[in-house]
């Protein structure tokens, strides 16, 4: 594509990378996590998601760095074992990735918004019917 000056259009490269990291213990604290990943700062954001009603941790969050911290964040962490559990570190990737922080802050995300559940108690009553028919 190009501009007015009929150059090509270069994307901005990426300033930060935003890495899911999951199977961690349900009893982990953003601190914890912020120590984990301490060798590879800056540490531009951290998001524990947490269960809606109950605030416990679902056992995964997000953790934003640099493009490059963050792919030698993902050789060195993913499989280690951490605080007993083997943990995995990926690039964030689908609806996860896309979400702005302030969604995903203390467990809110789209599973929780009513029409969604709405619809997924409709699809629930609809399956049956579907399947036997």
């Amino acid at each position: 594509m190009e501009n007015g000056n009929k150059m090509p259009y270069v994307a901005p490269a990426a300033t930060t990378k935003k890495l899911y990291v999951g199977n961690l213990p349900y009893h982990i604290t953003e601190g914890q996590v912020r120590q984990l990943f301490r060798r590879y700062e800056p540490i531009h954001s951290i998001i524990m998601v947490a269960d809606r009603d109950t605030r416990i941790s679902k056992g995964y969050g997000f953790v934003e760095l640099e493009p490059k911290k963050a792919e030698i964040a993902m050789d060195e962490l993913d499989q280690k074992c951490y605080m007993g559990r083997n943990i995995k570190v990926s690039n964030a990737t689908g609806v996860h990735a896309k979400r702005d922080d302030d969604i995903w802050a203390g467990g809110r995300c789209c599973l929780s918004c009513p029409l969604v559940r709405a619809v997924g108690a409709r699809m629930m009553e609809e399956a049956p019917r579907a399947v036997s028919a």
